[in-house]
């Protein structure tokens, strides 16, 4: 794969006439978009790790629950975050193009699919968890665990649709700094309360379900908090 994808570099930047020589300015320029990404990544991994210690913690069916929630909700993300991905590059091209009406009509539109799919995708597990279950585990207590966790993902998911989106959308507004401090001041909150050993008896479904996912679930990732300001500055610039 990295042969590939060397060989088409190699190509392109021979046909627009560029050098393969490494730049200074361009490598700091990708380092200032690409650093606060990282954090943000670390910062939401650590919350899926806590999540996954807090359900060891708590015995071997939650541990065994969590897994295939988890499994369950990655698949989901995936699924929304080709909305979000798509996201990125359109917001991107609108704001670069100094079009900040444009880039919001197609943050709108975005988000409007966003539910809509989180919508469908919710229904499409609640109607089918009594086949998932048995899919994963013969384990009656499992089963037990898992029926009311599958249910908390389900109505999660138009939520999930929302913030996944406004994460592109973020993204292809270049505001990486702010996902880097918000996912931070996540993980402060976040970090201590996984610490504390929970007490015998708590269900898979109470702190496990909406504290841990790909991209960080609903409950992770506050980027509903300033889902237009960075819209808001490229129009500042474009006036400029």
């Amino acid at each position: 794969m990295a042969a590939v994808y060397l060989a088409v570099v190699v190509r392109g930047a021979r046909r627009h006439g560029a050098s393969l020589r490494p730049d200074a300015a361009g490598i700091r320029a990708c380092a200032r978009a690409g650093v606060p990404l990282l954090v943000r990544t670390l910062a939401l991994r650590a919350v899926l790790m806590i999540a996954t210690a807090v359900a060891a913690r708590l015995g071997d069916r939650e541990v065994a629950a969590h897994q295939v929630v988890l499994a369950l909700w990655n698949l989901l993300a995936f699924a929304l975050d080709a909305i979000a991905i798509a996201g990125q590059s359109i917001i991107g091209r609108y704001l670069g193009a100094d079009d900040t009406d444009g880039a919001r009509a197609a943050c709108r539109r975005m988000v409007q699919w966003g539910v809509a799919t989180g919508v469908a995708l919710g229904a499409l597990v609640v109607v089918s968890r009594p086949l998932l279950v048995p899919l994963f585990t013969s384990d009656a207590s499992v089963r037990d665990a898992l029926l009311p966790a599958l249910l908390v993902a389900a109505l999660s998911q138009p939520v999930a649709g929302v913030v996944f989106v406004l994460d592109g959308v973020l993204m292809g507004a270049g505001d990486g700094p702010y996902l880097a401090w918000a996912m931070l001041a996540v993980l402060a909150v976040y970090a201590p309360r996984g610490a504390a050993r929970p007490g015998p008896g708590r269900r898979a479904d109470g702190p496990l379900v909406g504290d841990g996912a790909d991209d960080g679930g609903p409950a992770g990732h506050p980027v509903a908090a300033r889902p237009v300001r960075p819209l808001d500055r490229h129009r500042g610039r474009a006036r400029g």
